[in-house]
Order: C-alpha cells, then structure tokens, then sequence
C-alpha cells in the first residue's frame, strides 16, 4: 500500500483501486460508458472487371529479369552467386560483431525519485529520466530482508510504461505485487483498463490473478493509495499538507523551519512525533508505513530509498543515478573527450577526457579529467555541441558566441579564433558555420581557416570550398572539395598550408562536393555518385577504387553515403545509418557494418566511439573495438618549431622550444640533438607534466634547447639535426614519422643573428 494520494482524472475512465481478493482470482468491474459501437460494415461489392493488360506489357517484368540474367547483371535464383535482394539481407550480409563494446553515459543527472509503495515482501520506487536524454522514467523493485537491512533496487524496464498516447498509469504495491494499471488514452480517451503486475523480488509476472480492480467507493471511505504518472510521463503532485493514514497511524511531509521533515501519530493520540529528512526529500517524495517503519525515497544526484522508525533515519537502498546523455565526443592518442549538459547551463556543455586502455582485450576507461572550459552549441542547432581533439590539444565552440572557437592544449585555452566571412555571388557577405572542426597537432581546421595554437591564421579555404564544399586535416595538410558551383575550382584538392600551393586531385565537376577525408599521407573522396571511394597515397600517387553502397539492391532506394573517414589503416563511412569499415592493409578487403543504426561514429587506433539510435529519440554511445586488427605503431602528427633560433643572449629567440604531437601514448621519449659528423651532441628527456615519462595524450612538451652540448659548452653556429624516439605505451612498437615508416628526423639552424621573428614551420 502506498500513502500517496493524488486527485481523481480527467478521463472516462473509472477511479480505481487495489484490493486483495481473497478468492485468489482477478476480477473486474468497469462501469465507464461503452465506447460507441462501430459503424456497420458496407456489403462487399464484385468489382467491375477493368480491361486486361496487353499481354505483352505483362510479360516486361520477365522478359526484364531474364535480361539481367542474360547480360551478367545478376546471377540466376538458385546460383552460388545469387546477389543479395533487399538491404536487409545486404546489411546481414556484411554484418560483423566488434572484438569488444562498452556503453559511455555522461555523469549522474538531477532525477525526481518517488516511492510508489512498500509491503512486508518488497517496495518499488519510480524515477524520473536525466532531461534531454529521451528514455522513459524506471521503476525499481527490491526485496525487504528485514527491519534495518538494506537492499539491492532492481531496474523493471517496462514496468509503469505508459502504451496509449494520453493515457494516465496508476502504480500500487499490495503483498508480494507490484500492479500498474493504465487509463484512458486511445482516440476517445475511454479505453479499458489494462492491468499488468510482476512481483517485487523476481520481476517475474504471477501466473495467477491474486488482486482485483474494482471501482473506489463514493464516500468517505478510506481506500487504498496509489502513485498515478500523468500522461506526460511525470509524478503527479500530493497534495501538501494531508495527513496519510495507514491503519491506526498517520503520516505526513510537511516543510518546518526550512526543512523537511514527517510528522506521524498515533490514532487516538495527541503526541506529533517530527523527524528531519535527508536532502531530497520532499511532500512529492512518497509515504508508506510497514508495521512501525515508514518508508521514502530522495531525488537529486544520488537518489535513495529511507527507512524511517521513530526518530531515526537509515539509507536503506541507493537508486541507480540516472545520467546525462552523451552529446558530443572525439577519439584521439588513445583517449576519450566528451560533453554533457551537466554544467547545468543552458547553452553550454561540460567537457570531460578519458584515457583509454585494454585489460585482456576489454575496453578500460582510466583517469577521468574535467575541462575547466566550457562548450556551446552550434549556430544552427543548439542540441549540437561541436568538439574536436588531438593529442592534447582541442577546439570547442565558446558559449554564447557561436561565431567564436576556444583552443585548448593540455587544458588550457591558448587562442580565441572567429568564423569567418565569405563573399557569395547573390548573397553578398556571408558568415561560414561549421559543426565539424577539425585538430591534428598544431593545426585546427574550422569554416575553411587553418589556425596555429596562438591563433594565427595559416591558410583559408576558398569561399566555394568553405560555404558548399568538405574538407579534412592531417598535420599541416589540408585535402578539400570545391563543387560545381566553384567554376574553375570544382574537384578534390590537396594543401600543405605551409607551403601553400594547392595540388588538383581529382578534376571531377559534382554537382555536390565530394567527401573528403585525409589521413598520414592519403587522401580519400567520394565520386560525384558517391557510390566509389578513392584512396590514394600522395607519395607514390597509387590509387585504390572502394564501392561504397550495398549492391545493386532489388526495390530499395540507395541511402546517403555520409561521415567519410580515413584512420590509420582504415577507410569508414555511413551508408544511412549503417557504418562501413574497410581493413586498407588488405588490397582485397570489402567493406563490412557493425550492427545497430549509427547516427554518428569517430575512430581512433583499433576503437570506434559511435552513437546508436535505440528508438525515435532514445541514442547510446557505444565505444567498441574494430573487428580486425590495425597498426598501433605510434605516429608524428607534426613538429611545432621554429626552423632556427640565436642563442646570443640578447633575449630574443635564445633557445629552441619545440613541440611535438603524436597519433598514439608513448613512454620514454627522447630527443636527441646530432652536431654535423652526426654525432649527439645534447640529449633531451621528455616528460609529462607531472614528471613521469609516461605521456598518455601523445602531446610532447616542455622541451628546451639552449645552444649548448649535454657538457654545458656553446655549440658552433650551424645546422644541426634532432632526432626523436619513443616506444608505443601498449608496447605496439616505436615512433614513426609523419607520412613513412622512417625515423622522426628534422633539422634546426643555430644563427648568431637571426631575423624579427624566426620561421616557426615545422620540418618534415
């Protein structure tokens, strides 16, 4: 029995209540109104008989299919060979399961908790979903194991739900039940009851019918409470106040000197005894009474189930925290960046990072770090938050200025850079959104602009590119698309935005700009059809052809190819809502699908992190590993230093400090300075903030060189050669360079004058 009670419904439904039959059998009786009958039936009529097709327009369909078979288009029904029909079988077909998942969720989330009610076998309480996550609120049961032992809450999916628009749930607990029977809703809002219950221990639904459902009586009798969830899914109010009456006692959540507190008698009895409440207990938190105990539940954060015996109060049982949902996430060096709405503004998202390992195979999250910045939505849709990460460095949109970006390395935010405007025949000045920045290294890649880390503006992208077309960023180099619409500049280009001297790819005028995506010296893009992929190294120009869609499927439409991705190895993109993933290291790999509708997906290393859609607005990021093996080998992104420095004294430009950002954790990294012969000259230590030679973003800092040899003497002025080496923190194998498997080599100028301002591009 639940002592929260709630006034009658606006539905032509009758009140109703819970009572124990003691004939052990169900019974019902409605008395609402009848629905009106159906209209009558109209007799069925023999059609007309219409013309008879041509005969020969009725043989097309087979004298079409037999040329298919004919010409080689497809293989005849019953071949080794016959092609998949629909896009189902074509899914299934290349359907694989990843190595390893593991469900990602934001943090606990603000929930209102109710008790629905509480019997000498077990208790159910309802809870509330996190805002902006879609799901449905949960109802938990448990086991009573005595007066002041504690219990474990079962989640009941199901259990309370409502299953008719408009419908009202009414939830009681009476014996070994719990019972929720639903009310109205449907087109006339007069449906019939419908009862479901499940036992309080198991879940499971009692074979026989052991509870009745009978009209509530009129008058001033006192009748059995219940907990009734409106039919937009919310706990309807108690009335404030009103004592509840169990038996021979009575009880009540009142507000008393700021705080909430219950007050319970004895029938017969003046004494009020009062007792003070936890934190999240108020007059909607629900009230029931088992012998001497009386029972509540808390919402908030960390919601829970009290126990309440004369003056003392015991936590009994914690409620599963409900959490944020994932709204946006970004895969780099290993680790995990992700935003949700728990910084509690508006327009604003909390961002958080997760180093990222396998124990035996299985996905670990490690340390946990919060940003001190904060990330707003998008311009064009504020339920967007648009991040981006690389070894330690990061782009976030600045709340409140959605023309504004934050750049982050290691934490803190190095530049404030703007959107900017493009000129657009007929359309005048225009602002350039972008929902899809891009870093990689010291690069950041947003609305057609490449910034350095201290916001300086590198390259920028022409107008058609950045307004209709798509683009991509690896280190320095830039692969971007210019439509048809781009006249002259229509195609699939290549940039080092260094070295700016735009390399044509593919000429090829679309109507929409390709897909492009580029990855340590390849590029990828979409033909116009958006039904092939290519690949090419842009070292040795070799070309490898991907078909993107599902076949040649028979009564399906073809599905949007979108989200082109290239990775270490690995060529991905969604067909719909299906995730591709081709294996590059195997010329004679095809593409295969991971299961589940995704509406979104980032890749890194051998992990995809993508968004699952569950329902219509119900999503689940999922972090999985790929179903076939990649290179782990750590790479350099980019080296970000000067080309020379003057170490004169003078205070300007006196030492070297570079900066290097790599794909993958690495340990006991070591720079290495080679004089002319080739000699070491300085030996240069990397650590991490913290002092350990552990580096688990892939971001290497804090490296200075001042001129002199490891013995303290001024070197020559001259060039010289650094060398850098670090092992792969998983033990996949040392350092490699940008684009090749060769060391990770640059060089560095040591002048006795040097210019204003040094060259601060990076080497090769």
């Amino acid at each position: 029995m639940s002592g929260s009670k709630v006034g009658d419904a606006q539905v032509s439904a009758p009140d109703l209540e819970v009572r124990l039959d003691p004939a052990d059998h169900l019974e019902v009786i409605h008395e609402a109104p009848p629905s009106e009958p159906p209209p009558p039936a109209e007799p069925v009529r023999p059609s007309a008989p219409g013309p008879r097709p041509a005969r020969h327009l009725r043989l097309l369909p087979a004298a079409y299919a037999l040329s298919l078979v004919l010409t080689g288009a497809v293989n005849a029904p019953g071949s080794a060979d016959e092609p998949v029909r629909t896009r189902a079988q074509a899914l299934a077909a290349r359907t694989v399961q990843p190595l390893d998942s593991l469900t990602m969720a934001g943090h606990p989330a603000p929930t209102p908790a109710r008790l629905i009610g509480a019997s000498e076998h077990g208790l159910a309480v309802w809870q509330g979903p996190a805002v902006g996550s879609g799901a449905a609120a949960t109802v938990y049961t448990g086991a009573l194991t005595g007066p002041d032992g504690t219990m474990q809450l079962t989640a009941r999916p199901g259990a309370g739900v409502s299953t008719r628009d408009g419908s009202l749930v009414r939830l009681s607990v009476a014996g070994t039940l719990l019972t929720w029977y639903e009310l109205g809703g449907g087109k006339r809002g007069n449906a019939y009851p419908q009862e479901s219950r499940l036992d309080l221990a198991t879940g499971e639904e009692p074979r026989s019918g052991s509870l009745a459902v009978r009209e509530k009586p009129r008058g001033g009798e006192a009748t059995t409470p219940y907990t009734q969830v409106d039919p937009d899914g919310k706990i309807a109010p108690t009335a404030k106040g009103k004592w509840l009456k169990f038996g021979d006692r009575s009880g009540r959540i009142i507000r008393h000197r700021q705080r909430w507190v219950l007050e319970h008698r004895t029938k017969g009895s003046a004494k009020i005894t009062r007792v003070a409440l936890p934190k999240g207990v108020t007059s909607d938190s629900g009230l029931d009474l088992v012998g001497d105990r009386f029972y509540t539940a808390s919402s908030g954060r960390h919601p829970a189930v009290h126990l309440v015996q004369g003056r003392s109060v015991t936590r009994i049982a914690e409620i599963p925290p409900a959490r944020y949902p994932v709204t946006s996430w970004a895969l780099s060096a290993g680790s995990l960046h992700y935003t949700d709405r728990s910084a509690g503004r508006r327009k604003a998202a909390a961002v958080f990072g997760n180093v990222l390992h396998t124990d035996a195979g299985r996905i670990v999250l490690g340390d946990k770090t919060e940003l001190t910045q904060l990330a707003g939505s998008s311009a064009g849709n504020r339920s967007v938050v648009p991040i981006a990460f690389s070894a330690g460095r990061g782009v976030l949109q600045n709340p409140g200025t959605a023309t504004q970006w934050q750049l982050i390395d290691q934490g803190r935010t190095s530049a404030l850079v703007a959107q900017r405007f493009v000129e657009l025949p007929n359309n005048g000045r225009v602002r350039v959104t972008d929902d899809s920045p891009t870093v990689s290294g010291a690069y950041t890649l947003v609305a057609g602009q490449v910034f350095r880390p201290d916001g300086e503006l590198l390259w920028t992208a022409p107008a058609a590119s950045a307004q209709h077309g798509h683009d991509d960023l690896y280190g320095a180099d830039v692969v971007y698309s210019v439509p048809k619409s781009g006249a002259g500049l229509a195609g699939v280009w290549s940039v080092d935005v260094e070295r700016p001297l735009p390399v044509r790819l593919d000429p090829s005028s679309c109507e929409q700009a390709p897909l492009v995506a580029t990855w340590a010296g390849q590029a990828a893009w979409t033909s116009c059809s958006r039904d092939r992929v290519t690949v090419q190294d842009l070292r040795t120009g070799e070309i490898r052809d991907v078909a993107t869609g599902l076949g040649s499927i028979i009564g399906s439409d073809p599905q949007p190819i979108t989200g082109l991705t290239l990775r270490e190895g690995v060529l991905a993109w969604r067909d719909g809502e299906a995730l591709s993933l081709v294996d590059l290291s195997d010329p004679a790999s095809t593409p295969v699908v991971l299961p589940g509708a995704t509406t979104g997906f980032a890749l890194d290393g051998d992990l995809v992190a993508r968004e699952v859609r569950l329902g219509e607005q119900l999503r689940r990021v999922v972090l999985e590993k790929l179903p076939f093996a990649v290179n782990l080998r750590p790479r350099l992104i980019a080296a970000a230093a000067p080309l020379g420095f003057t170490p004169d004294g003078d205070g300007k430009y006196d030492t070297w400090k570079p900066q290097f950002d790599v794909t993958r954790p690495v340990r006991d990294a070591v720079l290495r300075i080679l004089g002319p012969a080739g000699r070491v000259v300085r030996t240069l230590p990397v650590t991490a903030p913290d002092g350990s030679t552990t580096l688990s973003d892939g971001s290497l800092r804090g490296l200075v060189w001042d001129g002199r040899s490891g013995a303290g003497t001024r070197l020559a002025v001259g060039q010289y050669t650094w060398e850098l080496t670090a092992q792969a923190l998983d033990g996949s194998g040392t350092l490699i360079s940008a684009a090749s498997p060769t060391r990770v080599r640059g060089t560095v100028e040591v002048s006795a004058v040097g210019p204003d301002r040094p060259d601060r591009r990076r080497a090769r």
